[in-house]
């Protein structure tokens, strides 16, 4: 059947037809899983624009919406694209939100100056895109290269003209570099930078340094996020190391040589040592009315989405707190997020060793424990209450234990809940753990009645 020229559809319809065929953007997808989505996508947009001019003007945002470029060719190709005026919808320059630049072979031509003219003629309309840059050295190259210097690749500039090209994440994958000082001045390189992802980065010398000589313009104020896979020796301690020394905490933070080392010492000790992907980022503070308290930082494995891990995961967070006047800034809370973690695993973590840790702060912090898994939250009351674990953190009144209830719609510390209760005029004690199973038992209810 024919379509008529004139046929419409409503605005509401037309959105649910397209959103159909469209997969949800995530700037903070893992570069592979989002091309590998965006291919899929594309499959179902093309045979949908095909079917008539209408239907092309319509998918064409959602086609156009992120792409992904491999070579000048397609650079090229993308230009001529962007200068051809279509007669129905919207141009296919004011569609594009997000572009991928992936370099896989140490043999291509360079060919970033393409994407910089690209990213001039774009700034002249008047049009903002996210840019994301993948490296990834072929398995069967890598070995050949242990012997080249900082980057190995020949269409990979060491200078990045940063005001051309505005990065938004990066990934990085099976390269072997000089030194880690290499790769952190890399990353920090990136004005615009928001996210980093590395995966099997080696390097001939993996010394820490103590100082990174950065350039004026540097560090990056926008970098929030670094995950690191399998590098280094691909311990999990290396992870996080290499992690935290790319995106600079001390510096960042304010905090001496000292405090950091207790603080990732501590971070290790709550860390499930079976995983090998980490993440390390900073997070502004929630309170905005207090100038002097720094941002939060988080150290432990990745979240999920990021880069792929088990569901159950630890996680260390703390925020820091600078008195004005001073220099230096010391721990005010640390938060340790246990997920999904199972009682098993809980119940096996180090918490003596833990607490002595937190001890040699000079300033101990607010602990706050947060979980996800009844049986282990569970487990932590009873210890806590029978005084099995962080006994000076409970005793000194530095201990918040939290659930989030379903049916109060907010989380609860169950350590600060009131023990009395009133039932046909007779005064009940409830001990933490029966606090609990109230919430439970309140949240089942909720449950069910959703």
């Amino acid at each position: 059947m024919r379509p008529s020229a004139a046929a419409s559809f409503p605005a509401e319809t037309l959105c649910l037809i397209v959103q159909s065929l469209r997969m949800e953007s995530d700037l903070c997808m893992v570069f592979d899983r989002w091309v590998a989505n965006n291919k899929k996508l594309k499959r179902g947009l093309a045979a949908c624009s095909l079917t008539c001019r209408y239907w092309a003007a319509c998918v064409r945002p959602m086609l156009f919406e992120s792409i992904v470029l491999r070579n000048g060719e397609d650079v090229e190709r993308l230009l001529q694209l962007l200068c051809y005026s279509v007669p129905l919808g919207y141009p296919i320059l004011q569609c594009i939100v997000r572009l991928g630049i992936k370099i896989e072979s140490s043999s291509q031509q360079p060919w970033l100056h393409h994407v910089s003219r690209l990213c001039g003629y774009m700034n002249s309309a008047g049009c903002s895109v996210y840019l994301d840059l993948s490296v990834d050295n072929h398995a069967q190259e890598r070995h050949d290269l242990l012997s080249s210097t900082a980057l190995p690749f020949k269409c990979f500039p060491r200078s990045i003209p940063c005001s051309i090209l505005p990065i938004y994440r990066i990934t990085l994958d099976n390269l072997h570099l000089r030194r880690i000082g290499d790769l952190v001045r890399f990353i920090q390189g990136f004005p615009s930078l928001y996210a980093c992802a590395c995966r099997h980065v080696s390097f001939t010398d993996a010394s820490y340094p103590s100082t990174i000589q950065l350039s004026p313009r540097q560090p990056s104020r926008m970098l929030t996020h670094i995950t690191m896979s399998e590098c280094g020796d691909g311990q999990l301690c290396t992870q996080l190391k290499l992690a935290a020394t790319a995106l600079l905490i001390p510096r960042v933070l304010g905090l001496d040589d000292r405090t950091w080392a207790i603080a990732f010492r501590a971070a290790i000790l709550m860390s499930p040592s079976d995983h090998h992907e980490a993440a390390a980022s900073l997070h502004g503070s929630d309170d905005d009315t207090e100038s002097d308290l720094a941002p939060y930082c988080y150290l432990g494995t990745s979240e999920r989405g990021q880069i792929d891990i088990d569901e159950a995961h630890v996680a260390s967070a703390f925020r820091v707190h600078r008195a004005q006047g001073t220099a230096l800034a010391s721990i005010s809370f640390w938060t340790l997020h246990l997920q999904g973690a199972r009682a098993d695993v809980v119940r096996c973590m180090d918490w003596e060793r833990f607490q002595r840790t937190l001890l040699e702060l000079d300033a101990v912090p607010v602990l706050v424990v947060r979980s996800s898994n009844a049986d282990a939250f569970k487990w932590l009351l009873e210890a806590v209450t029978q005084d099995v674990i962080l006994a000076p953190a409970k005793y000194s009144g530095r201990l918040e234990l939290r659930w989030s209830s379903v049916a109060l719609n907010e989380e609860i510390d169950v350590l600060a809940m009131r023990s009395q209760y009133t039932v046909a005029g007779t005064v009940i004690h409830l001990s933490p753990v029966q606090r609990f199973e109230l919430i439970l038992c309140k949240d089942d209810a909720a449950d069910k009645e959703a």
